[in-house]
């Protein structure tokens, strides 16, 4: 059984609320990293997501990995 998938506009949805509510010296911060964080969200593995659930079984246990 796989876990729950966050799709990616959940995901996008999760980093600009997470972004909006940091301090102006955790912005500096996250600015350092603006590179990284724009490849992170334009990212989208959604279709990994379907293409894994076709491997995992609906039922039993969560996978631990």
């Amino acid at each position: 059984m796989l876990k729950y998938w966050t799709t990616h506009a959940e995901y996008q949805h999760f980093v600009s609320n997470s972004a909006a509510n940091l301090s102006a010296s955790q912005r500096k911060t996250l600015s350092f990293y603006s590179d990284s964080l724009d490849k992170l969200t334009s990212l989208d593995l959604d279709p990994v997501g379907r293409h894994l659930l076709l491997h995992y079984s609906d039922t039993g246990r969560p996978a631990k990995n």
